[in-house]
């Protein structure tokens, strides 16, 4: 009750810090610090790219929860290097790591019944078979219904990273080389960045790109940026 009422700073601090972590507004690291500064120069990109810090946020969340991948970060790289220095840090990465294989398990499962899938086969024939049997890339089925999980971030990362893993193994029947881990890697960048978050990112980027050869893109572009004002 004494602390409920009068908290210290330190307390108040770390409450501030959680806020930011569990509402994806933590402060901005150095490389997004630089995506705000080139972003604030662009005409129209504040109104394309509202959400920069919130969208790199919600990718760490995902790459934080990946099985694996999620020791990469920061904070997973001081913890392999030495766990007892690290401190609390360990807690918090190897929790998150659980979490993430407990994900990870349950996506093995429903992959394997045919219930989750990762992107469609590349192959024209497998292709084929694939939405001929009522499967639909990148979705969950419930019930009788196929949804996509590409917009639920931060499971996206997770949920597409193994379905993409798993799909690569049954393809090739071991354990996926190096060039498959490649195309894992080149598969989980393509579910990011088609998500919706990006979506206007990319109509900037292309209006740019073909600005010169195709205007009327870019005030396609601007006439619907406009619109969403009315």
């Amino acid at each position: 009750m004494e602390y409920a009422k009068a908290p210290t700073d330190l307390m108040i601090e770390q409450a501030g810090e959680s806020a930011n972590y569990f509402t994806f507004m933590d402060a901005p690291g150095a490389a997004t610090r630089h995506a705000l500064a080139i972003r604030n120069m662009v005409p129209l990109a504040r109104t394309q790219i509202p959400f920069i810090n919130t969208i790199v946020n919600l990718f760490k969340r995902g790459i934080e929860m990946t099985p694996g991948i999620g020791l990469l970060p920061k904070a997973g790289r001081e913890v392999l290097k030495s766990p007892k220095q690290a401190g609390p840090k360990v807690t918090d990465v190897v929790a998150k790591q659980i979490e993430g294989l407990m994900i990870a398990s349950e996506i093995a499962y429903l992959y394997d019944q045919g219930r989750i899938t990762g992107p469609a086969p590349k192959n024209a024939a497998k292709k084929m078979a694939f939405y001929q049997a009522g499967f639909q890339p990148w979705s969950v089925k419930l019930g009788d219904n196929w949804y996509s999980y590409r917009r639920i971030e931060p499971f996206n990362t997770v949920i597409g990273s193994v379905a993409i893993a798993l799909q690569a193994w049954e393809e090739s029947g071991e354990v996926p080389p190096t060039e498959t881990i490649l195309r894992i890697g080149s598969g989980v960048a393509g579910n990011v960045l088609d998500g919706t978050y990006l979506q206007g990112t990319l109509a900037l980027q292309k209006a740019i790109e073909y600005g010169e050869t195709n205007p009327q893109r870019l005030q396609n572009l601007i006439d619907r940026t406009m619109a969403s004002f009315m």
